[in-house]
């Protein structure tokens, strides 16, 4: 699972991306592979997702077999995030291995220098990233919750009430957000290849899975309300996916400013 190569081509679930070349210790806008910046940010946008989808999975599981799919859940969404950030940030997402990769001697210190010093402070980021992301998700996820007392459904497809329109637009702008976040990363960069890997679609698919009940697809929502023949109300939450779209997109832009030019390969 270790690799002596910085992260400027795609390593699949490595999460280690090599000691720091002092030489080459720069920017990904220098062309010497992903930057602090893209990294850390990229553990808190993935911490920050997988607590998100942690905490929705508990909240259904009441008996033995729903906490096995709970577990299912937040498995596959692990795995989600990392082929979406292993190539950027080495896909730690949990303060215990960003530990256990810098005692052994492979966590890349960027710029830092490479030396104990330089592995420390770019270890700090990492987990100080995590725990905020982390912490920022059950917030969120406990503010929604208490304020609207709606827990067991959170996507348009099973809408209880008008009272919990709001949550609805916020969780499939939270989940489309993670879905478009994930296709752009998998699917459009050049370190994996343009969708040129075959775990693309899984990672995509996974989402789904992982997501609790969410739709973000518009297109489906407003069917599902047309089908059930539900109150037109039901269909306002069918925004939030778009304005995940466009959340998605600062996301990639902090994540992976290289592969917001476009390119003739690209999707």
């Amino acid at each position: 699972m270790s690799s002596a190569q910085k992260p400027t081509q795609s390593q699949g679930l490595d999460v280690s991306q090599g000691k720091s070349d002092p030489e080459s210790s720069v920017s990904s806008e220098e062309g010497a592979g992903p930057s602090i910046i893209s990294a850390m940010f990229v553990e808190f946008f993935g911490v920050f997702f997988l607590t998100l989808c942690a905490l929705g999975a508990v909240s259904l599981a009441k008996n033995g077999t729903e906490t096995a799919v709970a577990s299912m859940k937040i498995g596959v969404c692990l795995a989600v995030i990392i082929y979406a950030g292993a190539h950027v940030s080495g896909g730690h997402f949990n303060p215990a291995v960003t530990l256990a990769v810098s005692l052994q001697g492979s966590m890349n210190s960027f710029n830092f220098g490479d030396n104990a010093a330089g592995v420390t402070i770019a270890a700090i980021i990492y987990m100080l990233m995590q725990i905020i992301g982390g912490s920022l998700a059950a917030l969120i996820y406990g503010g929604l919750r208490n304020g609207f007392g709606f827990v067991q459904e959170v996507g348009v497809t099973a809408v209880p009430d008008t009272n919990a329109l709001v949550l609805l637009i916020l969780m499939e702008l939270f989940w489309s957000a993670f879905l478009c976040y994930v296709v752009l990363h998998v699917a459009c960069t050049k370190a994996n290849g343009y969708a040129g890997q075959g775990f693309y679609g899984a990672a995509i698919g996974g989402v789904v899975f992982a997501s609790n009940g969410a739709s973000m697809n518009p297109a489906v929502s407003i069917a599902s309300v047309i089908i059930d023949k539900k109150s037109f109300l039901m269909a306002i939450p069918v925004v939030g996916p778009f304005f995940g779209a466009m959340l998605a997109v600062g996301m990639f832009w902090v994540t992976s400013p290289s592969d917001m030019e476009a390119d003739d390969e690209a999707l």
